[in-house]
């Protein structure tokens, strides 16, 4: 804790321990620790209060320490010495929060005899302030921040309690710009008594974070408590795109008309507008890959997405010398977010880049290079793929399936899509690919197989019929991959891939890709062929677009992805058709559908990366660099750009920010100097009022309502929170979502944001169950999450209990549902404002 603290073997080693703050030195785990200021602290440099006013402080004889570290577990080191007697002694250093600690300690002989004591301590001080913060902030929030500040001494206690607000990237004061009232109120404290400051502020726009300390002096004795608070933003960002495709030694001029549209509204604010050339595809499959490790959820198919984006970083650093050197000159990049005190607290950090997932593009573009290039150091890929493949395991049954959550049964589908992931790393030539891993979930697979067709037996389904269904059909293509598992193809596995081999014509287009690979991998050369010729006739070619198929469209299930299934085609028309030119025609669709980080979810992202890394020509070895006009601007790459072009790629990025941001620059022209296609793409980013977003009108509706919960004798009364019954502090409020689907959904994610002046009473992430369906529900900071797997056609009612425990108005957020790996299928509620008396 303290500067002068006295420190044991082993003792936790912090950056709080070379700040001025209070000793504190646990010797037994009873009783009560103290935290004793220090008698040569340095004395006050003004008696004029530091903020700003004009009231005068009780006179101090020393500066207010500030307590920074309230972590909730002391950590430290069991470096343990006896005495003659088998006694000992523990030493540790216990965090500056103020509070009740339990210590819990177990002890055992060799020979298994065990012992274990539990007992609490408490840690205070003479004099005690407590500011009761929320988990976040939103901007347009108005807000009451209590100060309790407590007096443990035997007489009456005088002084003045602050609040101090600061920015934390560049630590200057920004009180003032908050504050509806003086942020400095006299208190006068009877013996072993308290009392509550009340400090009235209204959040803008103007930061992402705030540092906040709660003061209070009374000259002897005075204590500081100091948190720092993601402040997010009450707008949602929108963001619109425009590819623009050119041909070799092409010149075209595009007009974006969804910008153009986009300054009709009052109300938009411009975030980001961003102008990006390459002209070579790999370079988006470079950028996607940190997307693959940021996404915040702990479900087993993106724990896969966080092997599968390290294993290949890896290989694109071990196989591409000169990308790694470019990347080692952007990690020298100084930023000073990098090196603020915001990017330290990382708990605070995930919050902003999960809710406000614009901060990761940054103040400075070279930060988002210094991420890209920080993403590919070794040492980075390497722990980060250990701990993704230790989750991994750790989701991976006894039978070799994988859950989708924790506490969920069995996924196949899941698991074959990891199965199937993981035989595409190899193909990759990626060569840590665990066996332990793909060979129990190989065998899972070829069991269902077998379970697939005992259930025809048992069900008398006629077997000359056909009776290869979407699930099946992905069993045998997960497990074509796994020559080197051995296991016994039965009469259901025979069955199955003759029925492939019968019906595939019959099929539609995800089936047929699907059937090509399968029979041209279990040595049905011949007719994977004509699979393959089929599929070619029924595609489309375009000298913009590229290769596309017209039934390729988006559904709600699992088979009808466009992003997974173009990528599948990649697969087919190389190792079933040898088709190199087709491959890229086919490529030039996928790269027109990816979005400003990523192709729309972590499954499709994968599925476009291994088609473009795994198949056709990789580098294009033209050094001409597109050239660009953007309104009247004539765009230098080389000087004005902010990404460099030595990588060989052709890339650069050139971006505007707010103010910058102008109608005219809707127009973009460019030229290609080059003897083969050049790709680019648009990105319009722009904010609007989160209080106005209205519910949306589709096949899947949602509705939000909030609820206060009374008890009227034995039963509990829920009014809906109104004006004329608002809610007030310590109230339980129950969110009730509705939601009304007309067709069946899979692996549906519902999100309820909330407001800051609410705490969530359920804490802990679990499986639960719920009429007649499963979930998993995870609270998180700023909403709560809802997972389900599968959501049949109907009407269905969420509700989970908050506790209103902040005075203010708060902007509530709305709730949003999606499915997860057909983003197309959405909707969301309207926007609520709430009053906490």
């Amino acid at each position: 804790v303290g500067g002068s603290r006295n420190r044991t073997a082993g003792s936790y080693e912090s950056e709080d321990a070379l700040m001025p703050a209070p000793s504190t030195r646990m010797e037994s785990a009873d009783g009560f620790i103290d935290l004793k200021e220090s008698a040569s602290s340095p004395p006050s440099p003004s008696k004029k209060d530091a903020l700003g006013t004009k009231e005068e402080k009780p006179e101090v004889k020393k500066e207010v320490v500030i307590r920074k570290n309230l972590n909730e577990t002391a950590f430290f080191y069991p470096t343990l010495r006896t005495d003659s007697l088998g006694r000992f002694k523990v030493s540790f250093t216990i965090p500056e929060a103020l509070t009740t600690w339990k210590f819990r300690a177990m002890a055992h002989t060799p020979s298994v005899q065990s012992g274990m004591v539990s007992q609490e301590t408490i840690t205070q001080k003479e004099l005690m302030a407590q500011p009761a913060l929320p988990r976040f902030l939103r901007y347009g929030d108005t807000v009451e921040i209590p100060i309790k500040v407590t007096n443990l001494t035997d007489s009456i206690q005088k002084g003045l309690a602050s609040l101090e607000l600061k920015d934390p990237i560049t630590e200057k004061d920004i009180s003032s710009l908050y504050a509806l009232e003086a942020l400095s109120k006299n208190f006068s404290i009877p013996a072993k008594q308290s009392v509550s400051v009340t400090f009235r502020l209204k959040v803008n726009d103007n930061f992402n974070a705030l540092r906040i300390t709660g003061i209070a002096d009374a000259g002897k004795f005075s204590d500081a408590e100091q948190s720092v608070i993601p402040v997010l933003s009450n707008r949602m960002l929108v963001s619109e795109t425009m590819p623009l495709p050119l041909k070799a030694k092409q010149e075209r001029t595009f007009t974006f008309s969804d910008m153009i549209r986009g300054f009709t509204s009052s109300t938009m604010k411009p975030h980001r507008y961003t102008l990006e050339v390459t002209s070579n595809p790999i370079w988006y499959a470079i950028q996607a890959l940190p997307f693959l490790m940021e996404y915040p959820h702990e479900c087993a198919e993106q724990l896969f997405s966080r092997f599968y984006a390290n294993s290949i970083g890896l290989k694109i650093v071990n196989d591409n010398p000169e990308i790694e050197k470019v990347f080692d000159v952007w990690k020298k990049f100084q930023s000073s977010a990098f090196q603020s005190n915001l990017q330290k607290n990382q708990e605070l950090k995930n919050i902003l880049l999960e809710e406000t997932p614009w901060l990761n593009e940054g103040n400075d573009e070279q930060e988002r290079k210094k991420r890209v290039a920080l993403f590919f150091d070794r040492n980075t890929m390497n722990q980060s793929l250990t701990s993704a493949l230790r989750k991994l395991r750790e989701m991976q049954l006894p039978n070799g399936s994988f859950t989708w959550f924790p506490g969920m049964k069995e996924n196949r589908w899941i698991t074959q899509h990891i199965l199937a992931g993981l035989g595409k790393l190899r193909n990759l030539g990626i060569k840590n690919v665990p066996f332990d891993m793909y060979e129990p979930a190989t065998k899972y697979v070829v069991a269902q197989i077998e379970d697939d067709y005992n259930q025809l037996i048992e069900n008398k389904i006629n077997l000359n019929q056909d009776n290869l269904y979407y699930t099946t059909l992905h069993s045998l293509y997960a497990v074509s991959f796994f020559e080197d598992v051995e296991y016994k193809k039965g009469k259901g596995f025979k069955y199955f891939l003759d029925q492939t081999k019968r019906y595939w014509r019959k099929k539609d287009f995800y089936s047929k890709g699907i059937s090509a690979l399968i029979l041209h991998r279990f040595d049905e050369k011949k007719e994977a062929q004509l699979c393959f010729e089929s599929l070619k006739e029924f595609s489309t070619t375009n000298d913009e677009l590229g290769r596309f198929f017209k039934d390729n469209r988006a559904g709600w299930y699992w088979y009808q992805a466009p992003i997974e299934n173009q990528a599948l085609m990649i697969e087919v028309f190389n190792d079933v058709g040898k088709d190199s030119v087709a491959v890229e025609e086919l490529k030039t669709w996928l790269l027109k559908q990816k979005q400003t980080t990523d192709w729309k979810t972590t499954k499709a992202t994968t599925e476009a990366i291994y088609s473009l890394l795994g198949f056709g020509v990789k580098y294009i070895n033209e050094k001409g660099i597109v050239s660009a006009t953007v309104g009247e601007k004539v765009i230098d790459p080389k000087n004005n750009a902010i990404d460099p072009v030595e990588v060989g790629t052709g890339y650069y990025k050139v971006t505007w920010s707010g103010a910058d941001i102008k109608e005219s620059m809707a127009t973009v022209r460019l030229s290609n100097p080059n003897n083969v296609v050049a790709w680019g793409a648009l990105y319009w980013q722009y904010f609007e009022d989160m209080s106005k977003i209205q519910s949306s009108q589709t096949n899947l509706t949602l509705k939000k309502q909030l609820y206060i919960e009374s008890m009227s004798g034995s039963k509990k009364v829920l009014t809906p929170v109104t004006s004329v019954s608002p809610i007030k502090i310590g109230d339980k409020i129950i969110s009730r979502i509705e939601i009304k689907t007309d067709r069946n959904l899979e692996y549906v994610h519902l999100k309820d944001m909330r407001g800051s002046g609410f705490e969530p009473i359920n804490v802990l992430s679990q499986y639960k169950w719920q009429d007649g369906f499963g979930y998993y529900e995870s609270t998180k900071d700023v909403a709560t999450h809802f997972f389900i797997d599968f959501l049949s056609k109907g009407s269905y009612v969420f509700e989970y209990p908050l506790r209103a425990t902040t005075r203010g108005g708060f902007d509530n957020g709305i709730a949003t549902i999606q499915c997860m790996y057909a983003p197309e299928f959405s909707s969301h509620s309207e926007g609520i404002r709430v009053q906490i008396k």
